[in-house]
């Protein structure tokens, strides 16, 4: 809820999937926000990321009428609750709280005990105004795969990579920043090595969409964005 200096109600929202989703912590920018908190929702709802364990981090961007932009999920096997976000100096942020989960998905590293620090780090966010000639992917590797896209953002068409360390069934969906599932790009078997698929835009209109990689163990998901 968004109130004036004398308190008085200027709007409110709600933001969650189909199961509990808590707020933690916000950071308000000169456009909008970021809203962090804790979520055991799967992609439903305005959440368009799935959960990856118990609970993961869930980073909702809204402007500064409280419209979500899009949202972000970042977790591991068990419970993973952030606690503090910050602005950093090359415009990304900073996210810290604690994770009881083991190695994989977003978590690199297992944990030493019951629950340890768990910090990540964020690009800087893309804009549609702004044009940014590169995106830097906020998943760029995990345990089994590496998993790229260029050029990003793009107009006609782009390039999507993929290496497998071994074979894998694989899913490759485009979903709007609104989590309705625009296409299927690829869903099948691949054998492990160097993968090219080339992604044209046809029928899509510009704007962002996040590119959704996955296997029967992993998820990524990508941001991308259309000219």
């Amino acid at each position: 809820m968004k109130t004036d200096t004398l308190g008085n109600k200027e709007w409110d929202k709600t933001y969650g999937g189909s199961d509990i989703d808590k707020p933690q912590c916000t950071l308000e920018e000169s456009d909008g926000y970021l809203f962090v908190g804790s979520s055991w929702s799967f992609d439903s709802g305005d959440k368009t990321t799935p959960n990856f364990g118990n609970t993961d981090y869930w980073i909702v961007r809204s402007d500064l009428n409280g419209n979500k932009q899009w949202d972000m999920d970042f977790g591991g096997s068990n419970y993973d609750e952030p606690c503090v976000v910050r602005k950093t100096a090359d415009g990304g942020f900073i996210i810290g709280g604690t994770t009881q989960s083991n190695a994989g998905n977003d978590v690199t590293k297992g944990t030493h005990g019951g629950g340890d620090y768990w910090i990540i780090k964020l690009t800087a966010e893309p804009r549609e105004d702004s044009l940014i000639s590169n995106i830097i992917p906020l998943h760029p590797y995990v345990n089994n795969f590496s998993f790229k896209v260029s050029p990003n953002p793009f107009s006609a068409s782009t390039m999507i990579e993929f290496l497998l360390t071994h074979a894998l069934q694989v899913s490759i969906k485009l979903f709007s920043v609104d989590g309705k599932e625009m296409l299927t790009i690829a869903d099948g078997s691949f054998t492990g090595g160097d993968h090219k698929l080339t992604f044209n835009r046809e029928g899509l209109n510009a704007g962002i969409y996040f590119l959704q990689f996955k296997t029967a163990a992993e998820t990524i998901t990508m941001k991308v964005v259309v000219e």
